[in-house]
């Protein structure tokens, strides 16, 4: 889905058609919380982050940008995995901005 058929130019804003769709997924794990970050929204357990959406817009924020290879306007949604389970995510899928150990 393109962030311009969204009705989205310029703002940092998360369109709420992704946000919605994000946190109903997130928000059916126990004790997540969802709050939020300095770009856009992050939910987390126990403290420790595991998805982060926001929107990248004229190459901010710049390490989203450079990952993600775009000045934006691009919608981000980026997931924290723990070691054990980055190879088999990374066999499953491509298009990956970049995998963190």
């Amino acid at each position: 889905m393109k962030i311009e058929s969204m009705g989205y130019t310029k703002s940092n804003e998360v369109p709420r058609e992704v946000l919605n769709r994000v946190r109903l997924v997130c928000t059916e794990l126990p004790e997540v919380n969802e709050e939020q970050a300095w770009e856009g929204t992050r939910w987390s357990i126990r403290g420790k982050n595991f998805a982060h959406v926001l929107v990248i817009v004229g190459g901010k924020p710049a390490a989203y940008a450079r990952a993600a290879g775009t000045r934006g306007p691009a919608c981000v949604l980026t997931f924290r995995l723990g070691k054990e389970h980055c190879a088999a995510a990374q066999a499953r899928r491509a298009g990956r901005m970049k995998t963190h150990a």
